[in-house]
């Protein structure tokens, strides 16, 4: 039976759209929503059925 062991010492997102969700992230009041973070998607992975390993970097 094949097995990752792995150490990861960054922060875990259930959606994409929670990077750069911040409750100090500037609000567009005309657009009535929080700005968000830009990021750049340095490499891209299937780790499992379902599941993608993401390594990105915020702008």
């Amino acid at each position: 039976k094949a097995f990752s062991i792995e150490f990861c010492g960054g922060p875990h997102v259930s959606n994409t759209k929670e990077i750069g969700a911040d409750p100090s992230t500037p609000f567009d009041k005309a657009q009535g929503k929080p700005l968000r973070a830009k990021f750049t998607i340095l490499k891209e992975e299937a780790v499992a059925t379902g599941i993608r390993r993401i390594k990105a970097t915020l702008n």
